[in-house]
């Protein structure tokens, strides 16, 4: 009769791949507490691993029905309408903030929301501001976000420049399909880079899987 049991069952289905019995295990959690917006959620990630929008916006809007505290489906909003409208994504961030912890990686959102919203020199200028105060310990995204709004501001040189640094700074596992695909669009515009670019491009393609093909930032 333990509702945290089956929501642990879920979790463990999904480290197995297993999306069926996982959501079928959340969904006995929320027979047992209908209440529990951590199994709502999780429901809702299941059906984001398979980009099926049609089931796991709802769901993460039910999960915040269902506690107006609960920060993680504020944040997968959030993520969700980044790239589609930014306005929306900007209201459900200001709602996490007002639920989350403080953590540094708030920081680097609240660039990105600057980038997001083609406030392209804005978002140079946090960025580069981060990049200052944190040094070795800043978030390497921060200079895949100065590459991109460079890109966007017409600088190809800026532009590879940052985005060398961020291949240079970022972890393997920290890198999505989207960072090999820009990398491979950037060298593309330098003569004598099209085998380098190719070789991008063919590294995009082979981790975009369902789990970590998200573009993101």
């Amino acid at each position: 009769n333990s509702p945290e049991t089956y929501m642990l069952m879920g979790d463990a289905y999904r480290k197995k791949v297993d999306g069926g019995n996982a959501v079928s295990s959340y969904q006995k959690a929320l027979a047992l507490d209908p209440n529990y917006a951590a199994a709502k959620s999780a429901i809702g990630k299941i059906y984001l691993t398979q980009r099926n929008a049609e089931i796991f916006v709802p769901a993460f809007e039910d999960a915040i029905k269902l506690d107006p505290n609960y920060a993680p489906a504020y944040f997968e909003l959030y993520y969700y309408y980044f790239n589609r409208d930014i306005n929306k994504a900007i209201g459900y961030y200001d709602k996490y903030m007002t639920v989350a912890d403080v953590t540094p990686a708030n920081d680097y959102e609240r660039t990105a929301i600057a980038f997001a919203s083609r406030n392209y020199d804005e978002a140079i200028s946090k960025a580069q501001q981060n990049i200052s105060q944190w040094g070795d310990k800043a978030d390497p995204r921060y200079y895949k976000l100065i590459a991109y709004s460079y890109d966007e501001k017409g600088d190809s040189v800026n532009a590879k420049k940052y985005l060398d640094d961020y291949f240079t700074r970022q972890t393997e596992d920290g890198f999505v399909p989207k960072d090999y695909a820009f990398r491979a669009n950037l060298l593309s515009k330098f003569p004598g880079n099209e085998n380098e670019a190719l070789a991008s491009f063919d590294k995009a393609i082979a981790m975009d899987t369902t789990e970590v093909g998200r573009s993101e930032l």
